[in-house]
């Protein structure tokens, strides 16, 4: 057997949804998933809504948040 010593090893990790969001707003769920996540889908929806409006928060405190067409 031949071993291969891997030195320079370039790869990323992510995590893909199990769907998407259509024009209309609407969540499509993905034909393939069928529910078959490596993490529980409503933990990993809590624990993104609240990193997300975390960041947002702060950015907004910040001055860092540019929204299009909004009123002042």
């Amino acid at each position: 057997m031949e071993f291969i010593n891997i030195v320079f090893h370039p790869h990323i990790h992510c995590i893909v949804s199990g769907g998407g969001v259509t024009k209309e707003g609407n969540w499509l769920q993905s034909k393939r998933s069928k529910d078959r996540f490596i993490f529980p889908r409503r933990v990993m929806e809590k624990i993104y809504k609240a990193h997300f409006l975390k960041q947002m928060y702060s950015k907004f405190c910040n001055s860092e948040l540019q929204i299009e067409n909004a009123e002042k």
